[in-house]
């Protein structure tokens, strides 16, 4: 259910997500999360008798099949690593997204050689991050420490409006990337509040 509202999440907002990406990237960045999601949509049905953990390997390796670019490599390892996490396990708990979150910034960091204030997806997951241990110390309520991820990383999505970029084909425009969000901190930014509203639909 979280996943195929992820899913839809992102296809809604394609227009969008690639209308933004125009500004500083190859303007592919919806186009392409689509085509990803979709396939992963295709799949949900039959995988819906998998732990977690493989549900998220299968996910991520559609991903980094079917997306383009530094995005399906980006997302597609951080699924991955997030499967790996998650290997066995029926469900995912409050106490395991710490390291959930943790293992998703670590491959990013490591494949895409990015820092916060760079004007990437790290500037809404790095906060998203620092949220999640932060209120999984308070709270057992997976609801209540995705809830802080999300905001987290929205104030994080904001900031990059303010950001000069300096990673990938957006680094070249200059100040002409002032005053427009990264897209990959919108996608990952919908990803979140989409988990966020289903799980909150699930009670």
């Amino acid at each position: 259910m979280v996943l195929e509202d992820i899913a839809s999440e992102i296809i809604q907002n394609k227009d969008y997500l690639t209308e933004l990406d125009s500004v500083g990237g190859d303007g592919d960045h919806g186009v392409n999360l689509e085509r990803g999601f979709l396939k992963v949509r295709s799949q949900l049905e039959q995988l819906k008798d998998t732990d977690v953990g493989s549900l998220l390997t299968v996910v991520g390796t559609t991903i980094l099949g079917t997306v383009g670019g530094a995005t399906g490599s980006l997302y597609g390892a951080a699924f991955i690593k997030a499967g790996n996490v998650c290997r066995g396990k029926t469900e995912i708990r409050a106490q395991d997204l710490p390291e959930i979150f943790n293992s998703c910034l670590s491959v990013m960091v490591e494949l895409g050689g990015a820092k916060k204030g760079d004007k990437t997806m790290l500037d809404a997951l790095i906060p998203a991050a620092e949220a999640v241990a932060k209120a999984a110390g308070e709270s057992s309520d997976i609801t209540y420490v995705l809830n802080a991820a999300a905001k987290a990383a929205k104030g994080g999505l904001e900031s990059t409006k303010s950001m000069q970029a300096k990673k990938g084909r957006a680094m070249y425009l200059g100040d002409r990337t002032l005053g427009h969000y990264d897209v990959g901190a919108m996608s990952l930014c919908f990803m979140l509040e989409s988990s966020v509203k289903t799980l909150k639909k699930l009670g």
